[in-house]
């Protein structure tokens, strides 16, 4: 018997300040997975950075996170965005550069993404450059 279940609709949207713990547990899997996250540290940056996610995401101008929702699994994926204000110059005569970063996907959706396997996790600030292996 074939399975003839449809795969499930993933939403994306910008992250709102409820969504900072969200954040915060991808950012630690991205971290895991980098070998950044030592065995054995302090967990008290998890509340730092819950906090600091949820201050940012009431800075409307210069920061943004975007959110991709599952139906059952909640907040799969996220990839955050900050502004930054530089002299203007030739090539940029209004002076913002911004900077992506904390892009990751819960492993636990991999399979069940409508965009396919590509949507995986990314170095920080690297554009949608697939991790390395």
């Amino acid at each position: 018997m074939m399975d003839n279940a449809q795969p499930q609709p993933l939403a994306a949207r910008r992250a709102a300040v409820a969504d900072a713990a969200a954040l915060t547990r991808l950012r630690e899997a991205m971290l895991s997975d980098m070998g950044m996250l030592a065995a054995g540290a302090d967990p008290g940056w998890r509340d730092k950075a819950e906090a600091w996610f949820a201050q940012r995401l009431d800075d409307k101008d210069d920061f943004a996170a975007f959110v991709v929702e599952h139906p059952d699994l909640g907040v799969v994926s996220c990839a955050a965005g900050v502004c930054d204000r530089h002299a203007p110059g030739p090539g940029n005569p209004g002076g913002v550069q911004g900077l992506v970063f904390n892009m990751s996907t819960d492993p636990r959706a991999a399979a069940a993404a409508t965009h396919g396997p590509a949507w995986t996790r990314c170095w920080p600030g690297s554009a949608m450059r697939p991790r390395p292996g």
